[in-house]
């Protein structure tokens, strides 16, 4: 028996604040959207924090295998968030040294987050046909990783630039009715002075 070993690293700005990276992230729930390889998501325990389990289909060698994920840390902070999570194949022995973990951590930055994926896989295989390219599937492997943090890029700030939006549009329709209410109040103070005269101009002419 032969293993997979990988420790795939990367990193990647995002135009978004920490909270906003956080919610996409760290909900496993969000993965099937952010891994091409995991399918299928069901959610059997926890509220998507520490201790949640997740079951899901996982593309390995080609062949789709049932896995439980596990999150094991998960903590926001206030300038910082870590997120822990351990992937078990259903299908080996639990006697076998083998493991996935996918690992999240974060900074917040003066423009945004910066966010960090650490993927470490131990996995047995048998190949006795001779058929596996394991140097295609550790490229395959470290394409996905730059896949899932570019989706969480491009999530996030499309998610920021519709918020920012939705809040350009919300400040200018307040100015707007500020400057409404202004005008108009400037309107009624301007009638009732051209009133005053007017009223006043009559007492006059009653008087001669």
């Amino acid at each position: 028996m032969d293993y997979i070993k990988s420790h795939i690293k990367k990193s990647i700005f995002i135009e978004a604040p920490l909270s906003k990276v956080w919610q996409y992230a760290a909900n496993v729930g969000n993965w099937q959207d952010i891994y091409e390889d995991l399918k299928i998501f069901k959610q059997i325990s926890g509220a998507g924090g520490l201790g949640s389990v997740y079951k899901a289909d996982y593309d390995m060698f080609g062949k789709m295998v049932p896995v439980n994920i596990e999150v094991q840390q998960a903590e926001l902070f206030p300038e910082e968030f870590v997120m822990r999570a351990a992937i078990r194949v259903d299908t080996f022995d639990p006697k076998e040294d083998s493991f996935v973990r996918q690992n999240y951590t974060a900074k917040a930055e003066e423009a945004g987050t910066t966010l960090n994926l650490e993927s470490i896989q131990n996995i047995p295989y048998i190949d006795k046909h001779k058929t596996f390219d394991k140097e295609e599937y550790l490229e395959k492997r470290d394409e996905v990783a730059q896949q899932a943090i570019e989706r969480i890029r491009l999530f996030c700030e499309d998610q920021q630039r519709k918020r920012n939006g939705t809040t350009t549009k919300v400040s200018f329709l307040l100015h707007f009715s500020v400057i409404l209410k202004r005008l108009k109040s400037e309107s009624r103070t301007r009638w009732n002075i051209q009133h005053l005269k007017a009223s006043q101009s009559a007492k006059k002419s009653l008087r001669h």
